[in-house]
């Protein structure tokens, strides 16, 4: 029973998906969605579903990470809303 341990183990992990290129995709997707109306702009699922159709394979937790990076990104700078818009949130004050 014992004597056949492991010496060597080596451990593959899977090379990473989310290329600059899929990236780019991914962020492309809320920078048009400024422009449209809340219910009408593209929610993480169908962004995902758009990926998989030409072709990438990605998780829908990845697509749903990179998108909320990219919105708390944006929010920081300032970038969200399109240009003569304001926030709705500092409306209120």
């Amino acid at each position: 029973m014992g004597g056949d341990t492991p010496q060597n183990r080596e451990i593959v992990q899977p090379a990473r998906l989310v290329t600059p290129e899929v990236l780019k995709k991914i962020h492309q997707h809320p920078e048009s969605n400024q422009d449209r109306p809340k219910k009408q702009r593209l929610t993480e699922k169908r962004i995902h579903e758009l990926l998989r159709k030409d072709g990438y394979k990605i998780s829908y937790s990845s697509v749903k990470q990179e998108v909320s990076d990219f919105k708390i990104e944006t929010r920081a700078t300032g970038s969200v809303y399109p240009s003569g818009t304001k926030d709705r949130r500092t409306s209120r004050i």
